[in-house]
């Protein structure tokens, strides 16, 4: 009897507006891989990310962004500031965010 093997994979759809979808599909790329190709913005303007897992497909655009800004965050933890402080270091924050066009 000939032995079944079962493969898992992320599928991530990146759209492109008026060019189109594109599915990114490498069987060797781990769920830590795609959260690290989030996180370093490789993978932009998702449309959704699918496991695949022999005849299961499982959305999970969601939770895998999600993992990727806690790990985002984890990294860049806010520093102990007055009120006043640290309303001026988030304002400051969010202009070079908008700046540098960070989009997540």
């Amino acid at each position: 009897m000939p032995r079944t093997v079962s493969h898992s994979y992320y599928v991530v759809m990146i759209d492109h507006g008026r060019l189109g979808l594109e599915a990114v599909v490498q069987p060797e790329i781990t769920r830590n891989e795609v959260i690290s190709r989030i996180k370093s913005h490789e993978y932009q303007n998702i449309a959704f990310i699918h496991h695949v897992d022999g005849m299961l497909v499982e959305d999970v655009t969601g939770e895998l962004i999600d993992a990727a800004e806690a790990e985002l965050k984890a990294e860049h933890r806010e520093p102990e500031l007055s009120d006043a402080d640290y309303q001026a270091w988030r304002w400051d924050h969010e202009r070079d965010h908008h700046k540098n066009l960070v989009v997540l």
